[in-house]
């Protein structure tokens, strides 16, 4: 029987095997690559070499510098294949979820076969629909407690670098602003360069995207359209200052829990990226960015003619430090005529910062803690102590304020939230003078006083209850004390009318 011609396609798809082979062959021995072949190799070999040269020594160096961190793998049968199967990052960070500190290792049952993958949440027995004609089945093999949450458990952690989960705080660095600028984290380890350079592209023009967690990317430079196969190029607790793109148009990319630097964008066209807890610095110029998330960190860029679409930021609830990414979202929108974009960052920022009283208000009151139980007592100490209680009565006071600028007028935005205000303001009023209209009496209640009560708060609301003859048989303390929040809120309710954009 004569042979089918093989396509252009699978003889395509059988040189890259064959390529990918021997590049494997050729790299997977070397203790060593430069940041160039390293992002040459795909993203496969790249996996297989780095399992082998280069996170091995990560651990190795875990185990050395983070308190017991040994101890914690023993307990949970957690050898390094494991962590390096399902992501050092996964298997270290906290759940942040003070309910419940368990993650679960979950299997997955799909028509592509069985996978193995980390979760926060238990999804045992449960059934995902992947599609048309298939689903997911879940289950759960066996669960362990991540190493910031069991090392939190077992003392009290005095170390800055465990408590913040950050193991890139203490940095160390050589050959700043070079190319060659190495950084260390953990007393001296030395992170896996891949920066100080632009990376090249495979022999098909196409950038091969990598997942790698604990790189060194300072100084990494973008520049033309740049294919990316539709895949993600995932960068975790990496370094990756001085990030340059000038005309550039690169999409999805994603960043985790990394320190960003001095970044630098002009004439770029970004989409589908996100920061997810970084430590963003920097400026972007004359750019287009669509469907961007920026979710906790910090992101304190300043956004000079750009175009943005779909670029949502997000706080985390027990964490401060995202003022200057509402302010510079709302600013930014204004700047491009998004009036509905701009108020809703607006009130974003005004929010963010009602929270963040909470934050301050929960470290003052550890802090108050903290101090008596590792001091005698002492008059320096009472001192602190009523310090300590001003500083929070103050916040305590800030944080009702806000409260009510936000729930009574959405601050100076929300007429709606005004009349809703105006809507419950009376309605108490109306039940106090119901009561006093009945002389506090069960017994003497009726329809006709409750419907009186109400004519009298709404009277007194507008016109001092000018309208109702009912008035006179209530407090007029009441009354006068009514008819100044009725005039305020019609104040309020015009001048919040006047700020909305139509």
């Amino acid at each position: 029987m004569k042979k089918t011609p093989k396509s252009f396609r699978e003889i395509l798809w059988e040189q890259e095997e064959e390529d990918a082979k021997a590049e494997y062959n050729k790299i997977i021995n070397q203790e060593s690559l430069n940041p160039s072949q390293l992002w040459e190799i795909t993203d496969e070999n790249f996996y297989e070499w780095i399992n082998k040269h280069y996170y091995p020594k990560l651990l190795d160096k875990f185990r050395n510098s983070l308190d017991r961190f040994d101890v914690w793998q023993r307990i949970w049968n957690l050898d390094d294949d494991q962590i390096l199967k399902f992501g050092i990052t996964s298997c270290i960070e906290s759940t942040r979820d003070s309910k419940n500190i368990y993650k679960y290792i979950i299997e997955s049952e799909s028509h592509q076969g069985i996978n193995q993958f980390v979760s926060s949440i238990n999804l045992d027995g449960k059934i995902k629909p992947g599609g048309p004609y298939f689903t997911y089945k879940y289950k759960k093999t066996d669960s362990f407690v991540p190493y910031f949450d069991w090392i939190r458990f077992q003392t009290n952690v005095s170390d800055d670098t465990l408590k913040n989960e950050n193991l890139l705080k203490s940095t160390g660095g050589s050959k700043i602003n070079t190319d060659l600028i190495d950084h260390t984290i953990l007393g001296g380890f030395k992170l896996l360069k891949m920066g100080g350079l632009e990376p090249p592209l495979n022999n098909f023009g196409i950038l091969n995207t990598k997942h790698i967690e604990f790189g060194n990317f300072a100084r990494l430079r973008f520049s033309g359209k740049i294919a990316t196969q539709n895949k993600v190029l995932h960068i975790s607790n990496s370094i990756v200052n001085d990030l340059l793109l000038v005309e550039c148009e690169l999409f999805q990319v994603t960043f985790y829990k990394c320190r960003l630097r001095d970044l630098y964008f002009e004439r770029a066209k970004i989409n589908s990226w996100k920061f997810i807890d970084c430590d963003v610095q920097g400026e972007i110029i004359n750019s287009e960015l669509s469907h961007v998330d920026i979710i906790g960190g910090s992101f304190d860029v300043i956004f000079r003619d750009s175009k943005l679409f779909d670029v949502q930021g997000h706080h985390h609830k027990t964490k401060i430090g995202f003022e200057s990414a509402y302010l510079a979202l709302k600013q930014a929108y204004k700047n491009q005529g998004e009036d509905a974009q701009e108020q809703i960052y607006y009130l974003k920022e005004k929010e963010y910062k009602r929270q963040s009283i909470l934050v301050k208000f929960r470290i003052n009151f550890k802090s108050l803690n903290t101090e008596f139980k590792r001091h005698r007592f002492s008059h320096k100490l009472l001192f602190r102590y009523i310090n300590y209680h001003f500083k929070n009565l103050r916040l305590i006071g800030s944080y009702f304020l806000k409260m009510i600028n936000y729930h009574y007028w959405g601050y100076g935005l929300k007429p709606i939230k005004v009349i809703t205000s105006s809507i419950l303001i009376m309605v108490l009023f109306g039940l106090i003078y119901f009561l006093q209209l009945t002389d506090f009496s069960f017994k003497a209640m009726n329809f006709l006083d409750a419907f009186e009560s109400i004519k009298i708060s709404i009277s007194s609301f507008s016109t001092l209850g000018l309208f109702s003859d009912k008035v006179k048989d209530v407090s007029d303390s009441l009354v006068i004390f009514e008819s100044i929040i009725g005039g305020l809120s019609i104040g309020a309710f015009i001048a919040s009318a006047s700020n909305m954009k139509f």
